[in-house]
Formats: C-alpha cells, sequence, structure tokens
C-alpha cells in the first residue's frame, strides 16, 4: 500500500491527498485461511494507550479454498485474476508474459453477455499495474484478442482515456486559477484551501468564482468550501 501511495505521490505531484486503496487477499490452501484480516492483529500493542496511535485497516479476504483445483482452474476469470495479480510483482519481461496470457485467456469469454466490459477492466488495470505504454498494450490486445471489433474497442478507450485525462487537466488547471484569485484577495491563507479546491466539482468552481467576489472575509470562503465538502 505504501509502494502505492509513493508512486501515485510521483505521477501526481500537485495532489496533497491520498486516495483510499481496498487491500485485496485472494487465498486458496489445503485448511482455509488461518491468518487474521486486519492490520492491528499483526500489531504486538503492549497497552490500549497506543491503539490511537496504530494502524487500523483491514483486508477484503476472498478464500476460495472451499472449491477444488480442477474446479478453479476452469474457471477462466479466476486465471485472469490470477495472471494479473501476478504480473504487477514481476520483472518486466516476465510481467508482459503474464499480461498476454490473461488477455489470451480472455479469449475463453467471448461469447459472455459482458465481454466488452471484461476487456475495458483488464485493459485498464494492466495500464495501473505497469509502466508499458498503452500503445504497446493495444498491440497485445489485438494480437490476442480472437475479436473482430477489438480494434474499434481500442480506439473508443483510448478516447475515454483521452477525454478523463482532459477533464482532470481542466479540473487542475481551474484549481490553480482560483487559488491565484484567492491569493490576491487573502494572501495570507490561500494556500490553506488548495486541498478543498482540488475536490471541488466544475459546477462548485463556477460557484466558487463568484463567492470569491462577493465574499467579505477569508473565513466566509472556508466556511462554504468546508460545508459543500463531500457534496
Amino acid at each position: 500500500m505504501v509502494q502505492v501511495w509513493k508512486r501515485f505521490q510521483r505521477e501526481t505531484p500537485g495532489c496533497e491527498r491520498l486516495p483510499p486503496i481496498i487491500p485485496l487477499v485472494v487465498f486458496h490452501g489445503s485448511r482455509g485461511w488461518q491468518g487474521p484480516v486486519t492490520f492491528a492483529d499483526l500489531v504486538d500493542v503492549p497497552h490500549q494507550c497506543f491503539l490511537p496511535y496504530t494502524p487500523a485497516f483491514q483486508c477484503k479476504l476472498f478464500d476460495l479454498s472451499p472449491h477444488g483445483m480442477e474446479e478453479l482452474t476452469g474457471n477462466a476469470m479466476v486465471r485472469i485474476l490470477s495472471d494479473l495479480f501476478i504480473a504487477h510483482g514481476l520483472p518486466e519481461r516476465d510481467g508482459l508474459g503474464k499480461l498476454e496470457k490473461a488477455f489470451t485467456t480472455l479469449n475463453e469469454l467471448l461469447q459472455a453477455p459482458g465481454f466488452a466490459q471484461y476487456l475495458e477492466i483488464v485493459f485498464r488495470y494492466a495500464l495501473q499495474i505497469g509502466d508499458i505504454p498503452k500503445e504497446q498494450l493495444g498491440r497485445m490486445v489485438i494480437e490476442t484478442i480472437k475479436k473482430h471489433d477489438v480494434e474499434d474497442f481500442l480506439m473508443t478507450t483510448y478516447e475515454q482515456l483521452k477525454q478523463e485525462g482532459r477533464m482532470e487537466g481542466r479540473s487542475e488547471g481551474a484549481s490553480r486559477v482560483l487559488l491565484r484569485l484567492l491569493g490576491k484577495r487573502y494572501p495570507e491563507g490561500a494556500d490553506r484551501l488548495l486541498p478543498l479546491l482540488q475536490e471541488l466539482t466544475p459546477e462548485q468552481q463556477d460557484a466558487l468564482s463568484e463567492k470569491i467576489l462577493d465574499a467579505v472575509s477569508f473565513e466566509e470562503i472556508h466556511a462554504w468550501l468546508t460545508s459543500i465538502r463531500g457534496n
């Protein structure tokens, strides 16, 4: 989890808050899962007074032990997830091999009603877990997926990724403009509002631009931003 957050900070240096992470554990064994699922159970806390300073989170456990190996190896989605998870921790060359294997297995789901969604999820996940360029990953998909319209899928997905990038860029740009406006009016406290500005929707950004002009104090701006947080 720490490595994921460090990577996020490297890739998004302007963001001051970390994204949430849901830890997943997929397990299969003869006796079933025997270990803890909370981090606190791994820490030897000598006294209750240490609890507020001990990280408290738990993992989402998927214990597949009741299912036999024959049943699991016959499930295409289980094999795809297994290869994706393994690829994340391998050197680049070996990782690419696992990714290719995952896409090859995906062919077994060609006739499934949700195939397009499965393909998009696997494609997006593969982009996230490694530094492979999307064009290279796209070529891998074209070479492995035995579906005539796979290139149309890739073009659509590329366009979605570009649009998502544009929206993020516009939002970050608007936050910087609003921060500069706030700095002009309230030079002493504007920087403290940056985390709140980064959470605003486009509609809230428009509302804030008018609020900056009408507000009579920095406290009024801060109270307004706090009141709409999470809405």
